[in-house]
């Protein structure tokens, strides 16, 4: 990029593909590996200078000092291991939902009651779930809000009792009280769709345990209202901006980075257009340093995508999605069906192992 121009933010996305021979760097000690990145500066009058370049050759590139430091850290960066809640995320981990609410989009009602929800965990768990999301309130776009009495009501009983049958358990919640209580009941993962920012008092339950991760969503505006015209200039740099924010945030606080991650909120506060970029350019969110947390299980893009198919009739494109994700090396995949992701997921490491292509030889 001309040294003679405006400079503005600068943003690297790190183009990966499956072990092949050659130079290559090894992407958070996954099956991984990248050569090659696009560099993408967002200037200051709103435009976007986008290059695709290998590596090794800009590094020793004169013409490109400028961004041999910059390109250094991002290596180190992308190179580094990730960890999240005591697990190691060189493999991708699967995150079963668990909607106890009458109202929740695709499964609202199916396991409203305690047995019901803590058997269908239970099989999930023995499906292949690494982790398991219990959530008592619906973010679906235009849903109600709930009371955090009411919520604790639907959710505590079955987080106490996956927890005490040593499931990993992760509480979908906007509210520090049920937080708090989740995590006096077992829970060891927050799920907060707002960042931790729709209650004043939600980064302190985090601070005050320090044996708790939390996952940092992505939302514009609110659960109500947020499909209602929601605009962005440049979708993907915005919630690459917004994240890194509310990490800084954390980090600040104390909590430590291997208790933190990030997911992009595909669907929250996002159009069709939105989502799509966003699955197009979701391996520019390594350059954040933590695990990314993928949910598109089910979405109403997917129906969008397939001739209205209703809800009931997504899982194909709910396995695309996950697949997708994988190819961009999403760590955290947070889906309804998970037998068949993790089946998916074996038949994807089986057959594209060796199997790489660079983007700059096509």
């Amino acid at each position: 990029m001309p040294n003679d121009q405006v400079k503005g933010r600068m943003y690297f996305r790190p183009y990966l593909f499956p072990k092949k021979p050659g130079k290559a760097w090894q992407f958070a000690a996954t099956s991984l590996y990248f050569d090659q990145m696009e560099i993408i500066e967002w200037l200051p009058n709103q435009n976007i200078r986008r290059q695709a370049v290998n590596i090794a050759d800009c590094l020793q590139d004169p013409r490109q000092k400028d961004l041999a430091l910059p390109l250094q850290r991002q290596l180190q960066q992308l190179t580094l291991p990730r960890y999240f809640a005591g697990l190691d995320c060189s493999n991708p981990l699967l995150m079963g939902i668990i909607n106890i609410t009458p109202d929740s989009f695709y499964d609202g009602g199916r396991y409203n009651n305690y047995q019901a929800a803590v058997d269908h965990a239970v099989s999930l768990k023995q499906a292949g779930a690494d982790i398991l999301d219990v959530g008592g309130e619906s973010t679906r776009p235009g849903a109600t809000p709930v009371e955090p009495a009411l919520e604790m009501e639907r959710v505590i009983p079955v987080v106490q009792e996956l927890a005490n049958r040593g499931i990993l358990v992760s509480i979908d919640t906007r509210h520090h009280q049920v937080m708090e209580s989740a995590i006096s009941h077992g829970a060891k993962i927050v799920n907060d769709v707002s960042a931790l920012t729709f209650e004043a008092h939600s980064i302190d339950v985090i601070c005050r345990h320090p044996d708790i991760s939390v996952i940092l969503m992505h939302m514009q505006g609110q659960p109500a209202t947020m499909q209602q015209q929601p605009f962005y200039n440049q979708v993907t740099l915005e919630v690459f901006d917004y994240l890194k924010k509310r990490l800084e945030k954390c980090l600040q606080a104390g909590i430590s980075k291997d208790r933190l991650s990030i997911d992009p909120g595909i669907g929250f506060g996002k159009t069709l257009v939105h989502d799509i970029q966003l699955f197009q350019e979701l391996s520019l969110f390594h350059g954040l340093g933590v695990p990314i947390v993928l949910g598109g299980s089910r979405k109403k893009m997917i129906g969008k995508l397939s001739l209205d198919a209703p809800v009931e009739k997504r899982l194909g494109g709910s396995i695309a999605i996950s697949l997708q994700a994988l190819n961009q090396g999403v760590q955290i995949l947070r889906v309804h069906d998970v037998a068949e992701t993790c089946q998916a997921y074996k038949i994807w490491q089986a057959v594209t192992v060796n199997s790489g292509n660079h983007i700059l030889d096509r």
